[in-house]
């Protein structure tokens, strides 16, 4: 399977989209756990053409039980672990 370009962007307090950088991955499961490697720190979207992937909250603000960050997913998608 090709590579497919990603946009990733850091999203700040007022929900503004900052700091856009470009990702390859073969898969939007692929690119998201490549963001979640880089940034697990800041809440981030993810952005495939004119599609939102999905969108990151730092581990901070998830929930102290769960064992992944949150992710909200586009297109009924199932969440990523």
């Amino acid at each position: 399977m090709p590579s497919e370009n990603y946009r990733y962007y850091r999203v700040d307090g007022a929900g503004h989209s900052h700091d856009p950088a470009w990702i390859e991955a073969r898969s939007d499961k692929d690119a998201i756990s490549q963001v979640e490697a880089m940034d697990p720190d800041v809440t981030w979207e993810l952005w495939h053409g004119t599609r939102l992937v999905g969108k990151l909250w730092p581990r901070a603000l998830s929930d102290s039980s769960c064992q992944r960050n949150d992710v909200q997913l586009n297109d009924d998608m199932d969440l990523i672990t």
